[in-house]
This record gives structure tokens, sequence and C-alpha cells, in this order.
């Protein structure tokens, strides 16, 4: 998500806080380009904004992303069998999963929709490297540090952000 405002480039990793982030921002969590990889970014970015904006991530312990984003999908279920419309991850794990296990079981394959492209198995450096490997981004900020690391990042802001409320929660055990 680029943010002219603010001079700045957010690579927004699914379940890593981004919801908030994006809101502080001014910007809508239902953006076209939510998810997708700074390496896309940069692809489609001018490329002074690229090389002057200051472009930043957050990633999020995998095992607690992952039982985010189960139990995320998991609460739609009532709407989803009321007939409900979803994307084609949501959809396939929504059809094909009745538990976490079932879903780090059967949801081994890509998905691709109007925000980006979706696996369980993505490993989060993939959202911020080049096919090299070379980190595309400034700063990597940790989901579990979000406030203290946002103050950070928004230092190199060319306007302050919003604040930095909890947005798109999921209750889980």
């Amino acid at each position: 998500m680029i943010t002219h405002e603010h001079g700045a480039i957010f690579i927004h990793v699914q379940k890593t806080g981004g919801s908030s982030i994006s809101a502080a921002l001014g910007k809508s969590f239902a953006e076209p380009d939510k998810h997708w990889t700074a390496l896309e970014v940069r692809r489609a970015c001018d490329p002074i904004i690229w090389a002057s904006y200051y472009k930043f991530a957050f990633v999020r312990n995998p095992w607690a992303r992952l039982v985010s984003w189960y139990a995320m999908i998991d609460q739609h279920r009532p709407a989803y069998e009321q007939g409900g419309t979803f994307n084609r991850f949501q959809t396939a794990v929504l059809s094909r999963t009745r538990t976490f296990s079932d879903f780090l079981r059967t949801m081994d394959e890509v998905f691709e929709d109007q925000d980006g492209v979706k696996s369980i198995y993505r490993n989060q450096i993939e959202y911020l490297t080049d096919v090299d490997g070379n980190l595309l981004v400034d700063y990597v900020g940790r989901t579990e540090r979000l406030a203290a690391d946002f103050t950070e990042i928004a230092r190199h802001f060319k306007q302050p952000p919003g604040a930095l409320q909890v947005l798109n929660t999921s209750e889980h055990k």
C-alpha cells in the first residue's frame, strides 16, 4: 500500500496487524493491492517513489499467525453455511475444514484472488525480499511489538499517522 501523504509504502502480510496500520495511515483495509509483496509493489510503482518512500512491513510468530488466520475465517462459518460469498481461499477453508488440524493438513495449495496470493505455507520473508533474497523494505516490525515498532516507523513519515487502533481481531484459544 502506497501512502503519498506519509511518503511511505506498507507491505501488508496477512494477519500481522495490517488493518490497524492501514487505518492509522487513513487507508481502507479493503485496498485492492492489500497483500502484494514488496517485489510486486516495486514493479508496479514509479521508481522515484520506490526509491524515496520509507518502506516497512510487519511479521508475526508463524504459529500465532496461522492460528489467527484460521480463527478469522472460521468465525464466518455461520454466514458461509447460510450462502454467504467469500474469496477463493476463505471458501476453500470453510468447505474443506472443521478444525485447525484440518486447516494445516488440507490447505496446502496456493490461492490467488483480488488482494493477493495466499498460502499458509508461504514464508513471510517472501513478502519482503526480491528473487535473490535481498530485503526490499527499510524496517520489519513485529506484531508482538506493534505499537512500539509503529511509533519508530512513524518517525520517518512526512506527516504523523492517526492513532493505532486494534482492528480485525479474531477470537481463538
